[in-house]
């Protein structure tokens, strides 16, 4: 089932989380498994560009 399917609690629950946020033993467990929260900025070129 899709999350957005789900109750805010059982949306919780299934990200093993909670309305206070992770514990310090998961934030830690997480960080190490998935490093940090980041988006990658690319450099695409503009439609505009490509076409002029």
């Amino acid at each position: 089932m899709k999350i957005h399917h789900l109750t805010p609690a059982a949306a919780l629950d299934s990200l093993d989380s909670s309305m206070e946020g992770l514990a310090d033993t998961s934030f830690e467990g997480r960080l190490h498994a998935f490093g940090f929260n980041r988006i990658e900025e690319s450099r695409k070129k503009s439609v505009l560009l490509a076409v002029a």
